[in-house]
């Protein structure tokens, strides 16, 4: 699926840009912002809020590292560069669009009408669309022994958008479609065991994006938890958040048994 360097250069940055300048939006500017709508909405995957944010300045750098080898000379571009423009496009487009649903789609509750809840369901369609082909290249398409600076580079920023899209995925599913709603034995189960296995079968880059999520979420719960009696604020109370501050702990363990083996991050 890769593109010419000419079309790569345009929709890399133009979609970079528009996803950049959409979040600056999302978070400072929209009303209510992010912040104040995450706040409104928990679920039993909500993160810690500003994990996220965290998670996005370094991944803004590491981009704009990788956007500036496009405008290296054409023999001089690796084929990975180009095959992951597209994809890298539509992800920008997809994060990109998804604030204008999330930031107006908010939930009624407490006896007051706080927005259109359909809303929150069509954004996580865009978080959702990203998140499959950002995994899809990953685990299908990406360099799997990466020698060049220009192929482990551009397996680090797919990498880094899959590793968030889980998160995001997670996060605005929960809201969307179970609000303020605990998680079932299967979904504790499945979360359980599904950090450390994916973990297993991925480079270890990933492992460790899986781990930071995992850590979002545990902490993000016990803050929910804090917020009522009953240890329960809208997420799943403290022993769900217990429950994924041992995943993240497995995860880890696991990524460093990966390691051990792969020798390389990417």
């Amino acid at each position: 699926m890769g593109v010419s360097l000419s079309t790569a250069k345009v929709i890399t940055t133009t979609t970079f840009l528009y996803d950049f300048l959409v979040q600056q939006w999302a978070i400072g500017l929209s009303k209510p912002d992010m912040k104040v709508v995450n706040d409104r909405n928990p679920g039993c995957f909500s993160p810690m809020p500003y994990f996220i944010g965290g998670y996005f300045f370094p991944q803004q750098i590491l981009q704009a590292f990788w956007l500036r080898e496009f405008f290296r000379p054409a023999s001089q571009v690796s084929s990975y560069q180009l095959d992951l423009a597209p994809f890298y496009a539509l992800g920008n487009f997809c994060i990109g669009t998804w604030p204008f649903y999330r930031n107006h789609g908010q939930l009624t509750f407490h006896n007051r009408n706080t927005g259109n809840s359909e809303k929150l369901k069509t954004a996580d369609w865009f978080v959702i669309v990203n998140t499959l082909q950002s995994l899809y290249w990953v685990y299908f398409r990406r360099a799997m022994n990466p020698t060049t600076y220009q192929e482990k580079l551009t397996n680090a920023v797919a990498i880094s958008f899959a590793g968030v899209g889980i998160l995001d995925f997670l996060h605005n599913t929960s809201i969307a479609y179970f609000p303020r709603q605990a998680p079932s034995l299967a979904v504790k189960a499945a979360a359980f065991i599904g950090f450390p296995l994916l973990a297993w079968f991925s480079p270890v880059a990933m492992g460790m994006a899986l781990c930071y999520d995992a850590i979002g979420i545990s902490i993000g719960q016990y803050q929910l938890a804090n917020k009522t009696i009953g240890s329960y604020g809208g997420g799943g109370g403290y022993d769900w958040a217990k429950l994924m501050g041992l995943c993240a702990a497995v995860t880890a363990a696991v990524v460093g048994m990966r390691y051990k083996i792969d020798q390389r991050f990417v």
